[in-house]
């Protein structure tokens, strides 16, 4: 069995060949993710805020964020990045949800990351 990642996004930012952000954002349906064989370095619009990965035997983490914005990127060992971001990438160059503060201004952003554990029944 593979660890699900429950990730409630709604749209995902789609890369070129060239991995460089490109077009429209796209629909994003897919709420649990079989991570086993899935590769992934992608930006998501994600107001939910929150992602989870378990275990079969129900140990997983819960990761929170007050940022709109989530990249998910897999490694070449399998391994699994979550990274909040407060604009999508080249948000630079494209100002998408770009925060630009004025000098003493300040921007509040928090991230969390719990250990949680699930029992699942059989019917």
């Amino acid at each position: 069995m593979s660890a699900p990642c429950f990730f409630e996004s709604s749209e995902r930012r789609p890369l070129s060949e060239q991995m460089i952000p490109s077009g429209n954002l796209e629909p994003w349906n897919e709420h649990c993710i079989a991570m086993r064989g899935r590769n992934f370095d992608d930006a998501f619009y994600h107001p939910a805020h929150r992602a989870r990965l378990l275990h079969e035997s129900g140990a997983g983490v819960e990761l929170r964020s007050s940022m709109d914005w989530t990249q998910l990127y897999t490694s070449p060992q399998r391994w699994l990045a979550v990274e909040p971001m407060t604009a999508p990438p080249d948000a630079l160059n494209s100002g998408v949800d770009l925060t630009i503060l004025k000098p003493g201004e300040v921007l509040l952003a928090e991230y969390s990351v719990l250990k949680i554990n699930y029992v699942y029944l059989k019917a």
